[in-house]
């Protein structure tokens, strides 16, 4: 018997409100689409491991990514 399944992964990214979108997958400009619709003016992108993502590293198909707002320090 072959057993077929209809999700195909995909990625998850967190904003900093708290919200979830999914993705097939998601590249640098969406990333910052999402930041701007978010009201980010600078951000940090990682995974949620904990390890930094670059804009280098897109498009990302699998996993579950965070947008964190970027603080200064002053």
């Amino acid at each position: 018997m072959d057993v077929w399944e209809t999700e195909t992964g995909g990625v998850k990214v967190r904003l900093p409100s708290g919200e979830t979108v999914e993705r097939n997958s998601v590249s640098a400009e969406d990333i910052k689409s999402l930041a701007r619709e978010a009201g980010l003016k600078k951000f940090i992108v990682e995974r949620a491991d904990g390890s930094i993502l670059g804009p280098s590293v897109f498009p990302v198909s699998d996993g579950e990514i965070i947008i964190r707002e970027y603080n200064e320090a002053k």
